[in-house]
């Protein structure tokens, strides 16, 4: 038994000295072994305080820790709004601690998890307040270079996904930047659900009018840095059905950024989403090279066919178009 204890693990080597602080330590184990560097226990019950501000209330597992490694065993971790299940080995080499972030290797498998943001929040800031998700993943690599392996994730909202992603600098200096690359066979969302997840990154690199769509549901392959967007997917909304493969640059100023690639749109109420009243649904096929995602900044060339269109209550069908979408929302063929 350790009763109201503290520990304290610092390397003074790093910009972060104090690597473990922990308060208000209480541990319950059994078949504690030590071999020369090697320790092995079953920890039956143990809580602390973190320096960081988030208290473990409850903490169970099978603990090994040698020279190369760390291993949690059937690990079961409970705070006053989370708990996880799952298992957990960090990977390391001499030395590694200093660079925690970037060296530290994590194999980590969770299978029945429920995370609150916001005790994330006490090691990640960027993720959204007062959210809470469902989490079965298996998650590899170091916090600077993080690979979400067949992820499924519920929130509180509306919001599902399921696929496989890849975070580089989530905790990066300043001359790393963030960069994230995603392979979705299932995103059921809205734009104000999905903002919440990441308010500072996806608040500023979303358009605004992504809310048109409402509720959504998409399928496909993204890239997403801090200037810009690679986005290959199929998408289902309440506007209709689109099919993009699209690259938007300038995305800090998104709702003026620039995009090239391809567009199609299936039964797609245009008219709904750029705010006109003479037009409805429309069917098409673009190329597209322009900027600006709303009529007061659209400069957009494009060339492909329309299929059928509803204007002013008529219907037209098999228009072919090469020429400029603009701010006056003129058509030149």
């Amino acid at each position: 038994y350790i009763t109201n204890s503290s520990f304290l693990l610092s390397d003074e080597n790093s910009d972060s000295p104090k690597q473990l602080d922990f308060k208000k330590l209480n541990i319950e184990s059994s078949n504690l072994k030590i071999y020369g560097p090697e320790v092995s226990t079953n920890i039956l019950k143990m809580s602390f305080l973190d320096h960081r501000g988030i208290a473990i209330t409850d903490l169970k597992t099978n603990f090994s820790y040698t020279l190369k490694y760390i291993k949690l065993e059937q690990l079961s971790l409970l705070t006053d709004n989370s708990y996880l299940k799952g298992d957990a080995i960090l990977n390391y080499n001499p030395g590694d601690f200093s660079d925690f972030n970037n060296k530290v290797e994590f194999d980590v498998k969770l299978d029945s998890t429920s995370i609150a943001s916001n005790d994330v929040r006490f090691f990640y800031k960027e993720l959204g307040l007062n959210q809470h998700f469902n989490i079965k993943t298996t998650i590899k690599g170091t916090l600077n270079d993080l690979y979400f392996s067949k992820l499924n994730l519920a929130d509180n909202n509306q919001t599902k996904i399921i696929g496989n992603i890849n975070f580089k600098n989530l905790l990066g200096a300043q001359n790393q930047p963030f960069y994230m690359k995603a392979n979705f066979n299932k995103v059921a969302s809205n734009y104000k659900d999905i903002v919440k997840i990441l308010p500072t990154i996806l608040g500023k690199k979303l358009p605004i009018s992504i809310g048109k769509l409402g509720q959504f549901e998409l399928r496909g392959k993204t890239e997403i840095t801090t200037s810009s967007i690679s986005a290959d997917f199929y998408m289902t909304t309440s506007l209709g059905n689109l099919q993009s493969n699209l690259k938007i640059t300038n995305t800090d100023n998104i709702d003026n950024a620039s995009y090239k690639g391809n567009l199609i749109l299936e039964h797609f109420k245009i008219g709904q989403f750029l705010g006109k009243k003479d037009l409805d649904f429309v069917t098409l096929n673009f190329d597209i090279d322009g900027q600006g995602f709303n009529l007061k900044n659209l400069n957009t060339s494009i060339s492909g066919a329309i299929y059928k269109i509803n204007y002013n209550g008529y219907n037209y069908t098999n228009i072919v178009v090469n020429g400029n979408f603009g701010s006056v929302t003129n058509i030149h063929s």
